[in-house]
């Protein structure tokens, strides 16, 4: 059993805000193992490109049409990081493209949880994107807007077709979109980022991330680039936000859409990709609420790449516990907690180390059964905690390694600077 108090009426609530604004969606890609999550969120099993031998040379160069029938390419930097490989998706979204990324994906089995889908299309065929954002939420793969150009090599290894090699590229020289169809298929990440404007471009990996635009839509019978406009067709709208909540994106993105007038385009503000969740990295939401004892709780809601996470802060016995539920897209088993120390010897950073223990034990399932809310006790006095704004963790000497460390990663949050609810507990402490 796991002794914690259950959040209830809501008494006041701050958000800390990063730029642009954003807001976690949960989203499941259930799989058999954690082991691949954790390795990807650290960025040391990432799939890299195969180095290349003297008589490897470039066989073309990867600079595709933003317009063109979208084509699909592994890339690299060379570097071993976890932005350093992606999937570069450049060019238009026509009637086939999805079939081809299906394809894409299985010749190159690039489906491994984490991956980035770097997107630059002008768009296209409505139904074909909504088909193509589909599968990339299948495959838990995020989302970027982002430009890829290099050189394309052949290999020999199973895992790639083709790749392309990206040397840097000054941010000014890229300017990265996802309009229109490609937003419908954007929002099929499971983390998506983009930005309301690339005048003074935001860096990921080696490219910059660009913007999300909405406009004209076309239907499949219409074709990409056709004088048909998708949106004025009612059965289409209804399958657009079908989809869209699925994909678990605001109504008003679709409002926003309509309200364009063909043939304009317009580029989402901070504002819209907070409100309509078509960004969602970067955002902590608090609030302090009470259930029906009156015993406070703060509830902390925050996305992380391998998932939605919420942590509940309460008092208990004279000290503060942490009750931890999340949305994995991998789903964690107690297998993957004893084989790789997950949780086992925590502390807090902060002026002093912390000893964080796990109170929640392994039920009598098994190794192999999922692990659900985590509940844990910070071994220290209240006053220690309630000043903190960083809850950053780590492990001790005799439990690390990366995959540990990538977990209590994935656990680390930060309050709003103006969030003092932490300060509520102790007067309410039972």
């Amino acid at each position: 059993m796991i002794d914690a108090p259950r959040s209830g009426q809501t008494v006041s609530r701050m958000a800390l805000e990063l730029s642009p604004k954003r807001v976690p969606a949960p989203a499941r890609n259930n799989c058999s193992s954690w082991f691949f999550a954790f390795s990807m969120l650290a960025g040391l099993l990432v799939l890299s490109a195969p180095a290349m031998s003297e008589e490897q040379t470039a066989s073309s160069h990867f600079e595709p049409s933003a317009d063109a029938p979208m084509q699909f390419r592994m890339a690299s930097t060379g570097g071993n990081c976890s932005s350093c490989t992606w999937i570069a998706a450049e060019g238009g979204i026509v009637p086939g493209t999805a079939q081809r990324f299906a394809n894409f994906v299985e010749r190159t089995e690039t489906a491994n949880f984490g991956l980035f889908l770097h997107l630059n299309s002008v768009g296209g065929d409505v139904n074909e994107a909504m088909e193509l954002g589909r599968l990339i939420r299948s495959n838990g793969f995020n989302t970027a807007v982002s430009q890829t150009v290099g050189d394309e090599r052949s290999s020999t290894n199973p895992k790639f077709d083709q790749f392309v090699i990206e040397p840097p590229v000054s941010s000014d020289e890229t300017r990265p979109a996802c309009l229109s169809a490609c937003a419908i298929a954007f929002a099929g990440g499971n983390l998506r980022l983009a930005e309301e404007t690339i005048s003074e471009p935001v860096s990921f990996g080696f490219g910059s991330i660009g913007t999300i635009g909405v406009g004209q839509l076309f239907s499949q019978e219409a074709g990409m680039g056709a004088a048909s406009d998708g949106a004025s067709d009612p059965e289409i709208m209804v399958q657009i936000l079908s989809y869209l909540n699925d994909m678990g994106i605001g109504s008003q993105f679709l409002s926003i859409m309509a309200a364009t007038s063909s043939p304009d385009t317009h580029v989402l503000t901070a504002e819209e990709l907070f409100e309509t969740n078509i960004v969602n990295n970067g955002r902590y939401v608090a609030e302090v609420a009470a259930n029906q004892n009156g015993v406070a709780i703060v509830d902390v809601r925050f996305q992380k790449a391998d998932g939605a996470y919420k942590a509940e802060l309460f008092c208990k016995a004279g000290k503060i516990r942490m009750l931890v539920e999340a949305d994995w897209y991998v789903s964690p088993t107690w297998n993957d907690v004893e084989s790789w120390n997950l949780f086992k010897n925590v502390l807090l950073l902060g002026d002093t180390e912390i000893p964080v223990r796990l109170l929640t034990e392994k039920p009598s399932g098994g190794s192999d059964t999922a692990i659900g809310p985590l509940l844990f006790e910070f071994e220290t006095e209240m006053t220690r905690i309630v000043p903190l704004k960083a809850f950053s963790f780590t492990q001790g000497p005799g439990a690390q390694n990366r995959y540990s460390a990538a977990s209590l990663s994935s656990l680390s949050f930060v309050l709003p600077d103006d969030f003092d609810g932490l300060y509520i507990l102790p007067r309410t402490c039972l």
